[in-house]
């Protein structure tokens, strides 16, 4: 399996994954793609209640990150300190509530969905 994950920025994910996919595409191949609407960094403000520790949060959470394009720009503005991509995503992800993210976020939701049928496929094949 693979799986290709990466930000979808300003295109509708809906749109551009099928293209993706449409362009490696081959009968040998298992490929799964997963498009953050818009940023990774919307799948953290999804799940912003349970990142108290990284984010300095005041007032009413965001209910619908993706639809607000709440992205980058919203973590950093909330951090504690200075956000840097390559040094937090790892940290955030390690600590986010998955199961608020997923409810809040329709595109990780996605992400849930696609490993679910893959390893239900890998485990209904384990002798």
């Amino acid at each position: 399996m693979t799986l290709l994950l990466f930000d979808a920025d300003d295109d509708l994910p809906c749109v551009l994954a099928p293209r993706l996919l449409a362009s490696v595409a081959r009968p040998d191949l298992d490929v799964g793609c997963v498009l953050p609407n818009q940023e990774f960094e919307t799948w953290f403000v999804a799940a912003a209640a349970s990142l108290t520790e990284y984010l300095e949060l005041e007032g009413a959470l965001p209910t619908d990150p993706e639809a607000q394009q709440l992205k980058k720009a919203w973590i950093q503005r909330h951090f504690r300190g200075a956000y840097s991509p390559t040094v937090d995503q790892p940290k955030l992800t390690a600590t986010m509530d998955l199961v608020a993210c997923r409810a809040t976020s329709p595109s990780f939701d996605k992400l849930c969905r696609e490993l679910a049928r893959r390893i239900d496929t890998f485990t209904d094949n384990v002798p």
